[in-house]
C-alpha cells in the first residue's frame, strides 16, 4: 500500500507523532467531487512505478481520517468517540492528501437529506460516547444508505443459457454469520456486461473446487460449479428472503480491496423519511460535496428502503415457455406467474391490431406471447434505458397516449424504476430489465417500446460519470443520461404513396423505401470512410435507423453535431434526394435526414419493438447487404422469432 499511494504515505509520514494508528479511507472523486469507487479501482493493485506515478497525476486521491485508535504507546479505543476526535484534531496536521472528516452534529434526517441531494451513498451515524470496537459490527455505529448494498464472497457459478451459454448464468455468493461461518446468500445473475462475464469466467475457471466451501442444500447445489472462496463482490439487493437468500440482487463490482475474511452479514439500516429542509440548508451542506459524511444523531426515524433493481433469472428459457403456455391457455382474465411475480392480465382477446391484408387480427394475448418469445433479444436492447410507454388501451385505431413515468406500479417489486428529473420535478421512470416487466407492459397496452439512447448503468465504459438523475436539470445533464451509447441517424421518406389524406404523413410504399435504402448506402460509405462502424434496422414504419456505437465520453450536444455534420455532407452531395429541412412542406419528394433524435428528451423504438401500424410490424435489424431485398412489412409480430432464429441477433 505504501508504494501504491506514495502521496498518502508521504502525508502520513510527516505527521507529528512517533507511532499512531488511524482509521480512514482512501478516496478518489468523480467530476462532480463525489467519492467514486469506480475511479479508485483503476489505482488498486498497481505495482509498476511508472503507472503509479501517472495515476498520482491523473487520479489524485485523498486519505480521509475518521478516527484515532492508538497514539505513542497508548491504546485509546475504549475512550469515547468525542474524546478520541478531540485528540485526533490536536494531533493531525492536514495536507492536500490527508484530511480530517468533520462530523455534522445535526438532526440525522437533515444530514440524510443532504447526502441525497449531493448524490452520495449515504451516511454513517455514530453515538458520541461510543468506543471503537475492533473486528465487529457495532449497533452504536449505523450505515444508512440510499441503496442496500453489501460485500459477498463468490463461492461458485451456475451454467449459462442462451446468450450466456459460453460464460455463466449467475454467481453463487455467500456471507458470514456471527460465528464467522460462510452461509449461502443466493445467486446473482444481473448487472453483468459481456466483458465482465468473460473476465470473471477466466478467473473462476482457475479457482474451481471439487467440493463446496460451505454447507448447502441439494437445491442450492444444483447446476453449480464450486470455486475457492477468494473473490469479494459488492451486490445491490432489495432485502433478504426468509431462507437467507438475497432478493433482487444486482452485481455492482469486484472488491479487490476486500478479503473474504472481511465479509460479514449486517442487518441493513432502513433509509429515513425525507427531512424538511430549513432556511439555508443548501448553504449549510455545500461543504459536504468533497467529504465523507458522518452524522452524530440521537434519534432515528425510518421507512423501508426502496426496492433495488430485480435480477433477471438465469432460467429465462423456462420462464418464457411458462409465460407462453399460461397466456395461450388462459381465459380473458387470469394471473400470469413468472420469476416470482404475479401479474393480473385482462381482456386477453381484445384486438390491438385489426386484421390487415393477409395478417389476422392481433390481440393482447398475441402481444404477451410476442414479448415473451422475443425477451432474449428485447431485454438487451431495453436494459437500463428509461422507457417511454406508448399506450393504446383500445388498439391502434383508437386514441393513444405517451407515458414517461409511473405514479403507481403493479404489486410486487419486479418493475425497476429510476428517479429522474423531468417536466420540472422528480419522477419515477421505468426500466425494462426482466421478463415480468415485459408481460406487465403488454397488459397495459404498451404497443411500442421507446427507449432513451443513454443508459443509467456506467458499465463498462462510463464508470466515472455520475449516476444521479434527480434534483435538477443541471444534475441530469451532468449524469449518464446525457451521454448516449450511439450516434443515431434517422431516415424518414417524405415520398408519398398517393392515397394519403391531406396533411397525413406518407404511408409505406416501395418507391419511398428504395430511395431511403439508397440514402442509407450513401451514409454507410461516408461512415466507412471515417472508420465508423454502423448498424442498421428498419424503423418498423416507413424508414430506417442507423446506429454508430460510441464510447460514452460525448454529451448529446456533441453527438448531435456529429450527425448534423454528416447530414450536411449528404445534402451537399445529393441535394435532390435528401434534406435536413425541418418544415414538412420542404421535405416533400425527398428523404428527411433527422439528426435531432440525438437528444436527451427524445426516445426511439428499440430493435424488435412492435409498432402501432397495420399488420403489427416490428423494428428489425438488417444486414447491410439485405437492403434492396427486404421490405419493412416483411417482419411482423407473427414471424420475427423465425427471423432471429435464422440470422441471430444482428
Amino acid at each position: 500500500m505504501t508504494a501504491m499511494y506514495p502521496g498518502v504515505a508521504g502525508a502520513v509520514g510527516k505527521q507529528p507523532a512517533n507511532s499512531m494508528i488511524l482509521d480512514g479511507e482512501i478516496v478518489a472523486f468523480d467530476a462532480n467531487g463525489v467519492p467514486s469507487f469506480e475511479r479508485l479501482q483503476s489505482r488498486i493493485n498497481l505495482t509498476n512505478p511508472v503507472k503509479i506515478k501517472q495515476a498520482e497525476r491523473d487520479i489524485p486521491v485523498v486519505y480521509y481520517v475518521f478516527d484515532l485508535l492508538y497514539l505513542d504507546g497508548i491504546d485509546i479505543r475504549r475512550a469515547p468517540l468525542e474524546e478520541r476526535r478531540a485528540l485526533l484534531r490536536r494531533t493531525i496536521m492536514p495536507t492536500p492528501a490527508l484530511r480530517l472528516v468533520e462530523p455534522f452534529e445535526v438532526d440525522g434526517l437533515t444530514a440524510y437529506e443532504a447526502t441525497t441531494a449531493l448524490g452520495l451513498e449515504g451516511l454513517l451515524a455514530k453515538r458520541r460516547d461510543s468506543a471503537y470496537e475492533s473486528g465487529k459490527r457495532s449497533p452504536n455505529w449505523l450505515k444508512v444508505k440510499h441503496r442496500l448494498t453489501d460485500d459477498f464472497v463468490v463461492v461458485g457459478y451456475s451454467d449459462g443459457l442462451n446468450s450466456r451459454s459460453s460464460t455463466f448464468g449467475a454467481l453463487v455468493v455467500a456471507t458470514r454469520d456471527e460465528a464467522g461461518t460462510l452461509v449461502h446468500a443466493g445467486r446473482v445473475g444481473s448487472g453483468f456486461d459481456e466483458r465482465t462475464l468473460r473476465t470473471f469466467l477466466a478467473r473462476l475457471e482457475v479457482m474451481r473446487a471439487d467440493q463446496p466451501p460451505l454447507t448447502v442444500t441439494r437445491e442450492q447445489a444444483a447446476g453449480v460449479t464450486w470455486v475457492r472462496p477468494e473473490l469479494v463482490v459488492e451486490v445491490e439487493y432489495a432485502q433478504y428472503t426468509a431462507d437467507g437468500s438475497l432478493r433482487a440482487p444486482v452485481f455492482m463490482h469486484l472488491r479487490p480491496d476486500k478479503t473474504p475474511e472481511d465479509v460479514m452479514r449486517v442487518a441493513p439500516t432502513a433509509a429515513p423519511v425525507a427531512a424538511a429542509s430549513g432556511p439555508g440548508s443548501g448553504r449549510r451542506f455545500a461543504a459536504m460535496r468533497r467529504s465523507k459524511i458522518e452524522a452524530a444523531s440521537g434519534r432515528s426515524t425510518s421507512k423501508p428502503a426502496p426496492a433495488a433493481p430485480g435480477a433477471l433469472a438465469s432460467n429465462l428459457e423456462a420462464q418464457i415457455a411458462s409465460v407462453i403456455e399460461q397466456a395461450e391457455g388462459a381465459r380473458k382474465l387470469t394471473t400470469i406467474e413468472v420469476a416470482g411475480a404475479s401479474i393480473n392480465v385482462t381482456n386477453l382477446d381484445k384486438v390491438m391490431w385489426p386484421a390487415h391484408g393477409e395478417t389476422r387480427a392481433l390481440t393482447k394475448r398475441d402481444l404477451i406471447v410476442y414479448y415473451a418469445r422475443m425477451a432474449p433479444y428485447l431485454l438487451p436492447q431495453l436494459r437500463d434505458r428509461p422507457l417511454t410507454m406508448t399506450r393504446f388501451p383500445n388498439g391502434i385505431d383508437a386514441p393513444f397516449f405517451y407515458q414517461k413515468h409511473m405514479e403507481s406500479l403493479p404489486p410486487g417489486d419486479f418493475v425497476q424504476t429510476v428517479r429522474v428529473f423531468m417536466d420540472g420535478r422528480d419522477q419515477e421512470a421505468i426500466l425494462v430489465n426482466n421478463l415480468p416487466t415485459l408481460v406487465w407492459l403488454a397488459q397495459v397496452a404498451d404497443l411500442a417500446l421507446h427507449t432513451s439512447l443513454a443508459r443509467v448503468s456506467g458499465e463498462p465504459d462510463a464508470l466515472d460519470i455520475p449516476r444521479t438523475f434527480d434534483g435538477s436539470k443541471e444534475r441530469i445533464e451532468a449524469s449518464l443520461l446525457n451521454y448516449p451509447d450511439f450516434v443515431l441517424f434517422d431516415l424518414d421518406p417524405y415520398i408519398y404513396r398517393g392515397d394519403e389524406a391531406k396533411g397525413e404523413e406518407p404511408e409505406l410504399n416501395r418507391h419511398a423505401f428504395e430511395q431511403t435504402a439508397q440514402i442509407a448506402r450513401w451514409l454507410k460509405e461516408l461512415l466507412d470512410s471515417a472508420s465508423m462502424s454502423s448498424f442498421i434496422k428498419t424503423s418498423g414504419a416507413t424508414g430506417l435507423h442507423i446506429y454508430v456505437p460510441v464510447v460514452r465520453q460525448y454529451e448529446y450536444d456533441t453527438i448531435r453535431e456529429v450527425a448534423q455534420t454528416l447530414g450536411a455532407f449528404l445534402v451537399r452531395a445529393h441535394p435532390n434526394e435528401v434534406t435536413t429541412e425541418w418544415a414538412t412542406e420542404k421535405r416533400r419528394g425527398m428523404v428527411f435526414f433527422d439528426a435531432n433524435q440525438n437528444a436527451r428528451i427524445k426516445n426511439l423504438a428499440c430493435a424488435y419493438s412492435p409498432r402501432a401500424k397495420p399488420g403489427g410490424p416490428v423494428s428489425m435489424p438488417l444486414k447491410w447487404d439485405e437492403l434492396g431485398r427486404i421490405f419493412p412489412s416483411d417482419f411482423t409480430m407473427l414471424n420475427a422469432h423465425e427471423r432471429v432464429a435464422k440470422v441471430g441477433d444482428l
